[in-house]
């Protein structure tokens, strides 16, 4: 499976009133997907497990809280959606 940067553009992501950051992707077959959120420091501060997705469109979501379920402060992260064979990083604004 080959994730494109089209296919994970900014204008699918979302920032709700709420915070909660939601994430559409596409993918051109199955197979499987990573999702992770780095702060402006590297810190990895979310880990939503590698899931096997099927061909299509998909939507996942971070609430704004660490893996451990503290919540983060509004920013500037970096959302890192990896397959086996490539890795796109995506600038994100999270207001609450």
């Amino acid at each position: 499976m080959e994730l494109r940067s089209t296919e994970l553009n900014s204008k699918y992501i979302q920032i709700s009133c709420r915070g909660e950051v939601s994430i559409e992707i596409e993918l051109p077959e199955k197979g499987e997907a990573h999702l992770q959120i780095y702060d402006l420091h590297g810190r990895q501060i979310y880990d939503l497990e590698k899931s096997t997705y099927s061909k299509g469109q998909h939507l996942l979501s971070w609430n704004g809280k660490t893996s451990e379920g503290f919540y983060f402060p509004d920013g500037m992260y970096y959302l890192v959606l990896m397959n086996e064979n490539n890795r796109l990083i995506q600038p994100i604004v999270r207001m609450d």
